[in-house]
């Protein structure tokens, strides 16, 4: 039996200090990632998860970039310098969590009924 693991990917973007630059980076996150807001929530005095899902996805998102070595600096400059996170596909695009806009179509869940002929 085979189970399927969804991955997460987050698309950042980085203010360049000293500039009026930004840098785009898609990361995924993985186990390591979700276990490093574990650890630093409480040592932060930080809310949970549901009360914070967007510091949550920020601080995994630090731990997924610097893990991958695409960035060598603390967590707390990375909360100076990150102005977006959101949840993309591998490519990068940017995803809104609606299964109906991400598939591009509309259900109708209205099943045909069957002609008798009357």
């Amino acid at each position: 039996m085979s189970a399927l693991l969804r991955t997460t990917y987050v698309r950042v973007q980085l203010e360049k200090p000293g500039t009026d630059d930004l840098e785009d980076i898609t990361v995924r996150l993985d186990n390591r990632d979700m276990v490093q807001w574990d650890i630093l929530r409480p040592r932060r005095g930080w809310p949970s998860m549901s009360d914070a899902p967007i510091l949550s996805l920020t601080v995994s998102a630090w731990s997924a970039l610097s893990r991958a070595g695409h960035i060598t600096y603390t967590l707390d400059v990375f909360l100076e310098r990150c102005l977006v996170v959101a949840p993309c596909d591998a490519d990068g695009n940017v995803t809104t969590g609606e299964p109906a806009e991400e598939l591009g179509e509309p259900v109708d869940p209205t099943q045909p009924v069957a002609d008798t002929g009357y």
